[in-house]
């Protein structure tokens, strides 16, 4: 006797193979904010809170923040002790890509020196 060539549960199977393939290049990305003061300079772009490295690229909006709003601000002028929010996403463990950090210029009073 053959072998009937349709399994009842083939579909089904099938369906959950598919569904746990991952979804590349469809899933949307979860975005975070980072913010703290700044203790370091890695390297020119690249910066740390603590143990976490804020990275920035040529793509990276950098902004400075005050009672006016908020203005362009140049990366090279980034230094420890300054508060900052990074907005952006994880690319690791301790590893941060910034698409725009803010410099808190208000809080003056409370950087760290």
């Amino acid at each position: 006797m053959l072998k009937p060539l349709f399994r009842p549960w083939a579909p089904l199977a099938l369906a959950f193979c598919i569904a746990s393939l991952p979804l590349t290049g469809v899933a949307a990305v979860t975005k975070f904010k980072l913010r703290g003061y700044l203790t370091a300079r890695a390297d020119a772009n690249a910066m740390l809170i603590l143990d976490d490295r804020v990275e920035l690229t040529s793509a990276s909006r950098v902004l400075s923040k005050d009672s006016s709003g908020e203005h362009p601000f140049n990366p090279q002028e980034l230094c420890a002790g300054m508060l900052v929010e990074a907005e952006g996403q994880w690319l690791d463990k301790h590893k941060f890509f910034a698409e725009k950090l803010t410099v808190d210029l208000g809080e003056d009073d409370k950087k760290i020196t």
